[in-house]
């Protein structure tokens, strides 16, 4: 519904208990180092990490606190270590970093290839390049300190890139993250690419499984990690046949409208709630506003469903919902998207639901005309 760190009003449900308290609770030594969205800095010891530093510095710097932490480490408790890299958020300057062309410029198919696009997607390579400089500060430091063969290290992130029609919307681009693994002594030793539907609530039961806790029953997550061995036979169809996202705009940065959505291997379906401004790919730059967004709408509103053939259309641009030929998945697929909304509890289904500030705002008001 919305982030619950600094800056927002969103707190996680009190019977909520993070991944560094199930592990702390289990015997590992918890540290939380750079950026992070699970608290407000205020409530961040209520997460259960050991210790906390959730100062947000370029990542090589923050990547030499890290390799401090694994030099001077007492090897006699297993330890989580949660790295948040502030790389690649606005700006695109961050840390100081330089515009990189060395190998090209990675243009996406829904953005216009001219000059701002590649000016701008210059200097988010660049950022992305200390990114990675701070993966390797870390990695190198593992291995320096004999951690890395016993050490399961996991990449991921949180959404896509900070453009229109990606990060805050529910096509891939927005929802596809990295996720890759690599523990040597687990027998992921990298080189392997899996092919299966997975989503972020699966992570820490996958992660569970592999080093050999039991899972709390009160997770919503599926593991995966049967699939994560080639030779397990596993495939898309023995974990999930269809995953489910959800975007819920309440602070209207410029994001997509308030809407959820369902994919599976081969459709995608979006139900949106609110209106909201349509970007009509491919998305010119020259007049760049914050995050991409500004000053590139359309006129257009976002129409009430989306439906994209991701066989034939990879990258969403051509909206199938009225097609005849397309209304039976249609159907199965606005069933699924509502049977499971319905099994989470989602609150859209009873109205648009308020932001913490606005309940608060309410509260507020009412006690001023009760007197």
């Amino acid at each position: 519904m919305g982030l619950p760190s600094s800056g927002f009003e969103w707190s996680l449900d009190e019977d909520t208990r993070h991944l560094a308290e199930h592990l702390s609770n289990s015997g590992y030594y918890a540290a939380q180092f750079g950026f992070q969205h699970e608290a407000q800095s205020s409530d961040i010891d209520d997460l259960g990490f050991n210790s906390v530093d959730d100062s947000v510095r370029p990542g090589p710097d923050l990547a030499a606190d890290v390799a401090s932490f694994f030099t001077d480490y007492d090897r006699e408790q297993p330890f989580y270590a949660q790295v948040g890299l502030f790389e690649t958020h606005n700006p695109l300057d961050f840390g100081g970093a330089k515009p990189d062309r060395e190998n090209g410029i990675a243009i996406p198919p829904y953005l216009a290839d001219e000059s701002a696009s590649r000016e701008y997607l210059a200097q988010f390579q660049g950022l992305l390049k200390q990114g990675d400089d701070a993966v390797g500060i870390i990695l190198d430091a593992l291995e320096e300190a004999g951690l890395r063969e016993s050490t399961l290290v996991i990449f991921t992130s949180d959404h896509g890139i900070p453009f229109s029609r990606a990060k805050g919307y529910l096509y891939d681009a927005g929802t596809g993250i990295p996720l890759i693994f690599q523990w040597p002594e687990g027998g992921l030793s990298g080189g392997e690419e899996i092919d299966v539907l997975a989503s972020s609530v699966d992570f820490l039961p996958t992660l569970f499984e592999l080093v050999g806790l039991p899972v709390p029953e009160e997770i919503d997550g599926e593991s995966f990690a049967d699939c994560l061995d080639p030779s397990s036979g596993t495939d898309e169809a023995d974990h999930r046949d269809a995953i489910f996202g959800m975007f819920h705009d309440h602070r209207r940065w410029g994001f997509a409208p308030d809407c959820r959505s369902v994919r599976t291997g081969r459709y995608k379906l979006i139900r949106n709630f609110e209106s909201g401004s349509h970007f009509e790919p491919p998305i010119d730059l020259s007049n760049l506003g914050r995050l991409g967004r500004d000053g590139l709408k359309t006129g257009d509103t976002r129409p009430p469903v989306e439906l994209y053939d991701l066989e034939t259309d990879p990258h969403e641009f051509e909206n199938v919902a009225e097609d005849p030929e397309y209304a039976d998945i249609r159907q199965r697929l606005e069933q699924r998207l509502r049977d499971h909304m319905e099994s989470v509890d989602d609150p859209i289904l009873e109205g648009p639901p308020p932001s913490p500030f606005a309940e608060r705002a309410l509260a507020e008001f009412e006690k001023t005309d009760d007197n």
